[in-house]
């Protein structure tokens, strides 16, 4: 546990440090340090994020400040800390547009800041990244540094290129498909007291035919988003006589809950006859299923419709357009173009081969996140973020700052990935603001590019 000690102030530059000293202890020799932020996009905690980061700088060997932006383009930013490049506005103005949660006032100072300290410092820090968002940056790199020992793989990279990035709506949220059916809860006979609590189930027999991707499952909901379960299975887990079940209890007077089918992949998944259960008493859904509504998309502005989908009798049809497959085939063929032409290239230094073949997995991972082929974004953050602890800086300590459902150890999580993969050397801190200001950037509806 944190030792107590008040927060002096979240301004860079305050000469008290006693209360960083507490935290640099609780710290440890902790190598990587996910510092969480709920909400994103508070002016405080970016401010206190630079405090922090100052202070490990300067006294404790940390030498990398790790954001929740792109990769590609912090690399970019890191280029004026290292005094390589001047134009700071510019390189702002090249953000992916969803990112400007983080692209304030208190980010441009903190990288004048490590440009500043860079000039004299004895170990200079490093500006980084660990998301996925702007592939286009990452191909263009690629495409520059492979050209000038190979234009014909250059172009051999940037043709594929057209294939993978095509698809347009890239870093935005993936599209899925389910249908949901609104279950009357029937009374089985008897009229429930009033302050009586009866468990809900619902088992479904699943099998699957022609499925080619994607997890498929159940999921049932009374209520509040708190009173749900569900289940899921990914491609090759569903088999003949096979049934998931989910269940939820019912408060006092509840007439209705969600049962939601859904398939996030390709193909056909069958349903068997679902058995439903009140109060340990089986009861009949009547035709819920067939009258199940489609969902529609959660971020319109942000998504594109790649599917076509539709529920009949016990199955549910979801048909993706033939261009996703063609361009996770594109992207996994640039990565492994990349890996044969650095096998093979002349002089070229390792630390720019393992460079080159990170900038060829994040747009993979960009493809595979946006055609839901890896449902879990978080997956990638913490893929990136070891990379830059164990092979872009394996001597160096990281402070990373990102919302907090990816720096916390959840399952599933980015942190609790990192805490697999780096054990002791990985630690969390969350950081919560009381009050302060949030930065506002508008209604996603107004930001958010065309969908093609």
């Amino acid at each position: 546990m944190l030792p107590s000690a008040s927060l002096f102030g979240t301004e860079p530059g305050i000469e008290q440090r006693q209360d960083l000293v507490r935290l640099a202890e609780w710290i440890g020799p902790a190598r990587v340090v996910g510092l969480g932020e709920h909400p994103h996009g508070t002016h405080e905690l970016h401010r206190l994020a630079h405090r922090v980061f100052a202070h490990l700088a300067e006294h404790e060997g940390f030498a990398v400040f790790a954001l929740e932006i792109d990769q590609a383009h912090a690399a970019r930013l890191n280029q004026f800390v290292q005094g390589e490049l001047d134009d700071l506005d510019a390189l702002l103005a090249q953000r992916w547009w969803a990112s400007a949660v983080f692209f304030d006032e208190a980010l441009r100072d903190l990288l004048v800041w490590a440009r500043e300290h860079n000039a004299s410092a004895e170990t200079p820090v490093t500006f980084a990244g660990f998301d996925l968002k702007q592939p286009d940056l990452a191909v263009e790199d690629l495409v520059a540094t492979v050209r000038v020992l190979s234009p014909e793989v250059a172009e051999e990279i940037q043709s594929l290129a057209r294939e993978a990035l095509g698809l347009g709506g890239l870093g935005g949220v993936p599209s899925f498909h389910g249908y949901t059916a609104t279950l009357t809860i029937p009374h089985g006979g008897r009229k429930p007291r009033d302050s009586e609590v009866r468990q809900l189930t619902v088992t479904m027999p699943l099998r699957e035919a022609e499925r080619t991707r994607g997890p498929a499952g159940i999921s049932l909901q009374a209520g509040d988003r708190q009173n749900q379960d569900h289940r899921a299975l990914r491609p090759g887990e569903a088999k003949a006589g096979l049934s998931i079940e989910v269940g939820v209890q019912l408060q006092p007077g509840t007439e209705e809950a969600q049962l939601t089918i859904y398939h996030r992949g390709n193909g056909t998944v069958w349903f068997g006859e679902p058995r439903v259960t009140l109060g340990g008493r089986t009861v009949d859904l009547g035709d819920s299923l067939t009258d199940a509504e489609p969902w529609a998309l959660l971020f319109p502005t942000l998504q594109v419709m790649d599917y076509a989908a539709s529920i009949e009798a016990e199955a549910l049809r979801v048909q993706l357009d033939p261009s996703l497959d063609r361009a996770v085939e594109a992207a996994t063929a640039i990565r492994d173009q990349i890996d044969r032409w650095i096998e093979k290239a002349p002089g070229l230094a390792p630390a720019r081969g393992a460079h080159l073949r990170q900038l060829a997995r994040l747009v993979e991972q960009a493809v595979h996140w946006r055609t839901r082929v890896e449902p879990n974004r978080d997956v990638f953050l913490a893929e990136n973020l070891a990379w830059l602890a164990q092979t872009a800086h394996p001597e160096s300590r990281i402070v990373a700052l990102a919302h907090t459902s990816h720096t916390e150890p959840i399952p599933r999580r980015m942190g609790a990935f990192l805490a697999d993969t780096l054990g002791q050397e990985y630690r969390s801190i969350s950081l919560l603001p009381l009050q302060g200001g949030y930065a506002n950037f508008g209604d996603p509806a107004t930001l958010a590019p065309e969908a093609p």
